[in-house]
């Protein structure tokens, strides 16, 4: 449940910081086939991209949540805590990963924003196409014991580091309907066009929508988009994280309740 609450407050959190901007009248907003609502969603009503209602607000995460202001309220103030709260293995950090929080990778130059450190990934080539390293091609910087901190053999001679996408906006980005980034898409010159992919919303029982969020393109919606930062940037299984809260694909195995 802790966990639960955890991601929705990230994606709360990024949603909220996209409201004081202005939207371009040429850009769409989520269509109702996408969604279940029509609005520019946390604007004008209780709703995170149609996708399900806002929890409960975390009044006890600050002493006084703030009045209303223009860069938000109490219910930003208390999910701003949230992003911010380091986690620990009580909470389900680790074996391996790579920070102990959203806001470790997410604060350069304020809170919510790029980061600081860089992420690495390696593999290496087979006739030509890219293989990850054993274990996945995101190598953790850390580890709950020194025993198993990650390494990286001879053989993933492909290597390369990350900065941190920043999430200022992202609430916007998720509210662009698929026929925006179809537009999008068809005014590009042919030889330099964008590849539109599809992909499952894990909330929205795994419907496709087009998937945004730069390199991150991954993901369609800032839930899922957070259960996988959870899950790959911090090891914490949850039902957000696209293996309905499963260590793996594997149906047999262990969920962030009950570990195998």
């Amino acid at each position: 449940m802790k966990t639960t609450l955890q991601v929705l407050a990230l994606l709360l959190f990024a949603a909220a910081l996209a409201l004081p901007l202005s939207v371009p009248s040429a850009v769409e907003g989520q269509g109702a086939t996408e969604a279940l609502t029509t609005d520019m969603d946390a604007k004008t009503d209780d709703l995170f991209n149609g996708f399900g209602a806002l929890g409960t607000p975390i009044d006890e995460c600050v002493a006084e949540p703030e009045p209303p202001t223009a860069r938000g309220n109490g219910r930003f103030e208390d999910n701003k805590f949230i992003f911010s709260e380091r986690e620990t293995v009580d909470d389900g950090l680790g074996p391996t990963y790579n920070d102990v929080g959203c806001i470790e990778c997410h604060q350069s130059v304020d809170v919510g924003a790029f980061s600081q450190a860089m992420e690495f990934r390696a593999g290496h080539l087979s006739n030509g196409s890219f293989v990850d390293a054993a274990g996945g091609q995101l190598i953790h910087a850390r580890g709950t014991d020194s025993d198993v901190v990650e390494h990286i053999s001879t053989a993933e001679t492909v290597k390369a580091f990350r900065i941190t996408l920043s999430t200022l906006g992202d609430g916007f980005v998720e509210c662009l309907s698929n026929t925006s980034l179809q537009n999008n898409v068809a005014a590009q010159p042919s030889a330099q066009r964008g590849t539109l992919t599809t992909v499952p919303v894990v909330e929205a029982n795994n419907t496709l929508r087009i998937g945004r969020f730069w390199w991150k393109a991954q993901q369609a919606s800032l839930l899922s988009f957070s259960g996988d930062a959870y899950l790959n940037e911090m090891g914490i299984t949850n039902k957000f994280d696209g293996f309905a809260g499963r260590s793996s694909t594997n149906a047999q195995a262990g969920t962030s309740e009950n570990p195998a």
